[in-house]
């Protein structure tokens, strides 16, 4: 853990000067009741696709904001590696890995070598990227992957090579490719959504109806996407608290649901938690705390007192809010 905190205080001192240009398009998430996160990723069709957004597509102008270039690649011919092999080769010092600490802009980037980071800052960053690298790999053990070697520009007049592992379908794992993100947060349209159906009371007086009333909010879901523009990591919550309003004007808390949910893929993190306390009945009250994150390091939360601590997110929130049946319309 001390690594991973070594690594944040270095993301608070990495920082870019250049003006931010222009953002990579991302497709709005739709999120159904069933909360399937991970399954609203683009269609994939092969591995060009995920090298073309870079290479050519909407992340190269991102990726240029950054000063980094993808000047061509290539699919070596009859070259090709199992992944239980790829696993065990060791990144050289030498390599370049994109580490964010923009705090205007989150998407942008500086790369910096392990030997840089190691000098600097004391730290073994290798042994996290290698843990990434193991994490991606795993499913692919025992397949054997092509591989391309991709020509990198940086800062306009520096260059170097990575060895790019790719399936058919698509890219599997490359130095800077695997280690680049995008942070988006997405905010719905409307925190609260009013619902009412009069309900008649038994004796059938319209003086004397009472109906249902309720309060739901939604968060806003933040997302972390893969360099390939694919969805690596999401997390957001919600809660629905419904009750009824009495022909004397009280009203009551009759039920409540509310849940975290979050989802991510290898190489990539997410948490979610959520914790509520209800008092049902008439004048009710209702109060949660919560915490909310992604991003590409290991995410942890603990409980301070009454609220949540959360280390190690590139996206995300916590807070808390509480009220009385009387909120509910």
């Amino acid at each position: 853990m001390r690594v991973i905190f070594n690594l944040i205080v270095l993301l608070l001192f990495v920082s870019c000067s250049q003006e931010y240009e222009k953002e990579p398009e991302f497709k709005s998430l739709k999120l159904g009741n069933q909360h399937t996160l991970l399954s609203c990723g683009k269609e994939q069709t092969n591995w060009e696709d995920d090298l073309n957004y870079s290479f050519n597509g909407a992340g190269k102008d991102s990726l240029q904001c950054s000063s980094l270039e993808m000047i061509e690649y290539s699919l070596l011919k009859d070259s090709t590696i199992l992944g239980h092999q790829a696993v065990k080769e060791i990144i050289a010092d030498s390599m370049f890995i994109p580490i964010y600490g923009d705090s205007i802009n989150v998407n942008r980037f500086k790369l910096w070598s392990f030997l840089e980071l190691n000098s600097m800052f004391n730290v073994n960053a290798k042994s996290l990227y290698m843990t990434k690298k193991m994490d991606i790999l795993r499913e692919y053990l025992n397949e054997r992957l092509k591989i391309v070697k991709i020509k990198w520009r940086y800062n306009k007049n520096e260059y170097f090579e990575t060895k790019c592992l790719v399936t058919d379908e698509q890219m599997v794992y490359d130095d800077i490719l695997s280690n680049i993100r995008y942070i988006t947060i997405e905010v719905p349209a409307n925190d609260k959504t009013f619902s009412r159906k009069i309900v008649k009371t038994r004796g059938g007086d319209p003086g004397y109806d009472k109906y249902p009333i309720s309060y739901n909010k939604m968060s806003s879901t933040y997302v972390c996407y893969a360099s390939n523009h694919t969805v690596g990591a999401i997390a957001y919550y919600y809660v629905q608290v419904s009750g009824t309003r009495y022909p004397d004007g009280t009203k009551s808390i009759d039920y409540a649901q509310y849940e975290a949910p979050h989802d991510s893929e290898p190489g990539f993190y997410a948490v979610g938690q959520i914790q509520a306390e209800v008092e049902y009945g008439k004048n009710g009250t209702f109060s949660y705390n919560y915490a909310v994150g992604v991003g590409t390091k290991e995410i942890t939360i603990s409980m301070n007192g009454s609220s949540f601590t959360m280390y190690g997110e590139d996206s995300g929130a916590v807070g808390g809010e509480g009220f009385s049946a009387n909120v509910l319309d």
